[in-house]
């Protein structure tokens, strides 16, 4: 989604990969069904065509990356005692983190599915509010969701037939002359290039974010110390940078706050050293902060 925001008139295209047809455009259609919010037809995907495999995988993200406790000792399609306890482990965590009502027997039925969807679809109301975009930012977007036929070889050294999983190809839609294309007209084109998308990690998570200020004052130039206030409404947050103390040089100025909680409000001030201070912004909220952020309420931002 960053990447299609820096493009003009930007086209996803999502294309699932198996030695299945048919497996492959599940693949990707388990994809649409989340981003557009299908729980039903989601959990219909994941019950024909996932796997045990594929929850397990899931559980274990969770455990090590999200704050939960579902540790997975190894990802089976075989069920077993190991694979039933990090299925109850999690039913028990979704029913007390989603007032949930799931049975913890560490049986991955239809309704625990529905339960791991709702916290996909949760993780990804999360990350949209981290990023300052609305929720229906996804609607907003080209995509389309194919599948690739057996054998396609994908240009640039990547192989998707052989592995299964999914590709994410972004670019400009100009790409396809405004016409719907096949994967292998993409991964065969003559035209197009490769350049694989580096996705970095959530650092923080869902829970901590960064802000970069960035001054109007270039490396060198005379300035009396500035010290730049951040703080949250409630108090339970407060960070000073003083330039150019503890600037970076990036041609200008910019003060790197690299731990703000993102649950919080947030107000800026600036203390110029025997001059004076003023106010950047009051009661923003962390996604307020992003560039691409909207505000659903009036913000006190002067």
């Amino acid at each position: 989604m960053h990447r299609a925001g820096e493009l003009d008139n930007a086209r996803i295209v999502i294309i699932g990969h198996d030695d299945e047809e048919q497996v492959g455009q599940a693949r990707a259609n388990s994809i649409e069904m989340w981003l557009t919010g299908n729980r039903k037809a989601w959990v219909a995907i994941a019950t024909e065509f996932g796997g045990l495999t594929d929850i397990l995988a899931y559980l274990e993200f969770l455990d090590e990356s999200r704050g939960w406790h579902c540790g997975v000792t190894a990802v089976d399609a075989v069920e077993n005692a190991a694979s039933k306890a990090a299925v109850a482990a999690f039913q028990t965590e979704f029913n007390e983190r989603f007032e949930g009502k799931l049975l913890d027997d560490g049986v991955c039925g239809t309704e625990t599915l529905g339960a791991v969807f709702d916290v996909l679809a949760h993780e990804l109301a999360r990350w949209l509010d981290k990023h300052g975009l609305p929720p229906d930012h996804v609607a907003s977007l080209d995509i389309e969701y194919l599948a690739a036929p057996a054998g396609v070889k994908v240009r640039g050294g990547l192989d998707g037939a052989s592995v299964p999983g999914l590709d994410v190809l972004v670019g400009e839609a100009a790409w396809m002359d405004g016409e719907s294309m096949m994967p292998h007209s993409l991964y065969e084109s003559e035209v197009l290039h490769v350049l694989p998308l580096v996705v970095s990690p959530e650092v923080g998570g869902w829970a901590i974010g960064a802000l970069t200020v960035v001054s109007d004052l270039t490396p060198g130039e005379t300035m009396l110390p500035e010290t730049y206030i951040l703080s949250s409404t409630d108090g339970s947050y407060e960070s000073r940078l003083v330039l150019p103390d503890n600037a970076t040089d990036t041609g200008l100025l910019e003060l790197l706050f690299d731990d703000l909680p993102t649950d919080a409000r947030f107000n800026l001030r600036v203390e110029i050293e025997g001059v004076g201070r003023y106010v950047v912004f009051t009661d923003l909220s962390y996604s307020g902060l992003h560039r691409n952020a909207v505000e659903t309420a009036p913000t006190k931002a002067r």
